[in-house]
């Protein structure tokens, strides 16, 4: 299998951001699209309620797994010994999923 290019990178990103996207989407009343990309997705301020971000959690992993036909799972003891949680916004949950793609290479 060759490199991936920037391109391919950049198309991957896209698509993992719009996966994240239509899956908030599906415990929030209003579109994602209203919410910055770096909002909270938990605590006081976080676009979602506990027992609805486990089940998001949950919903992304099924959704990549399907969509990139990998078995990656995003909640490890690793994501959560990272002093910047890993699940804090969209942009930081897309950068985990970019870097666990790659690992499960």
């Amino acid at each position: 299998m060759g490199k991936m290019t920037e391109s391919s990178d950049g198309n991957r990103s896209f698509e993992i951001q719009s996966i994240l996207e239509k899956c908030l989407a599906v415990f929030r009343d209003d579109t994602a699209a209203k919410l910055s990309a770096d909002h909270p997705l938990f605590g006081p301020d976080g676009a979602l309620e506990s027992i609805q971000f486990v089940s998001f959690l949950v919903l992304v992993e099924q959704e990549i797994n399907a969509r990139f036909a990998v078995d990656i799972r995003l909640v490890s003891e690793r994501a959560f010994s990272i002093k910047n949680s890993p699940f804090r916004s969209l942009t930081s949950l897309r950068e985990w999923v970019i870097e666990n793609l790659g690992a499960e290479k």
